[in-house]
């Protein structure tokens, strides 16, 4: 008898926990019996799951067929600028 006085106490110190756990699981049950069902969403979202797919794939062929870039340049972004600011084009 000991446990089940333990376990009422610890009802009674959680009791807000037990209670929210306990709508939680309601609504999800309510939500997952009343909504539409999986194939529902799924044929509902088909043409944009398509067209994605398509767009990747043809962003995956594209990025396969070109070719890599020939000359990587060393030259820091603006550097030409700044040499030419500061007077010396020729560098």
């Amino acid at each position: 008898m000991a446990n089940v006085e333990k376990l009422k106490e610890k009802l009674r110190e959680h009791r807000f926990h037990v209670i929210s756990a306990a709508a939680c699981g309601v609504v999800v049950f309510y939500i997952l019996r009343l909504g539409p069902s999986f194939l529902t969403v799924v044929s509902f979202f088909r043409p944009l799951l398509l067209s994605t797919s398509a767009f990747l794939a043809a962003v995956l062929v594209l990025r396969l067929i070109s070719p890599p870039p020939a000359v990587v340049l060393r030259e820091q972004t603006g550097e030409g600028l700044m040499d030419y600011v500061a007077g010396h084009p020729g560098r």
